[in-house]
């Protein structure tokens, strides 16, 4: 979800919940922890009142290098020991496996 919203920038719920292709009470749920930690606001979309834009905020832009570094940490650690060859295999497998989500949505 930061990386959508750093990508992307401001965006509504609606338009994370369709860029990361997930469950609207998903998003739901992580936005309010994330507004409770200080890492995202909302404000009211002028256009429409009950909608509402979400941004990062300079906490959350901080905070990428060191979440940047977890997440890699993370990736190299789940491939540890697999050939690149077979890193290719398992990312290709694993796009597959999220294109057939894709007609269900």
């Amino acid at each position: 979800m930061i990386n959508a919203l750093t990508e992307c920038g401001e965006m509504t719920q609606k338009q994370l919940t369709e860029h990361l292709g997930v469950e609207q009470s998903s998003t739901a749920q992580l936005l309010s922890r994330l507004e409770r930690d200080g890492f995202v606001t909302r404000r009211k979309d002028p256009d429409d009142g009950r909608s509402s834009f979400i941004r990062l905020t300079e906490k959350a832009a901080d905070a990428l290098p060191a979440i940047s570094d977890i997440m890699d940490s993370g990736n190299d650690l789940a491939v540890e020991g697999f050939s690149r060859q077979e890193v290719e295999q398992v990312i290709a497998l694993l796009k597959r496996m999220l294109a057939n989500f894709e007609p269900h949505q």
